[in-house]
């Protein structure tokens, strides 16, 4: 795995989240969105399902990153 890859940044996000250190959890997680999931192991549904972002997924920045990377998958469907 690369340094310079999401999962890298992604999983240095989780880090910093376990050490209380907040701003560097969303620096890390946006720097690894910016670099693109599924190009090497973590996908979106890993960031859906995963217990490990439970309290990442708390927080509203959590919504915010969701809706700038992924905007098709947050769209609410009408029936």
């Amino acid at each position: 795995m690369s340094p310079n890859s999401a999962d890298v940044h992604i999983y240095l996000g989780l880090w910093y989240l376990k050490n209380n250190q907040k701003e560097q959890v969303w620096q890390y997680f946006e720097q690894g969105l910016e670099k693109g999931l599924g190009n090497e192991g973590l996908n979106l549904s890993d960031l859906q399902e995963d217990p490990s972002f439970e309290a990442m997924r708390k927080d509203p920045k959590w919504k915010e990153l969701m809706q700038k990377y992924f905007p098709d998958e947050n769209r609410i469907k009408k029936p």
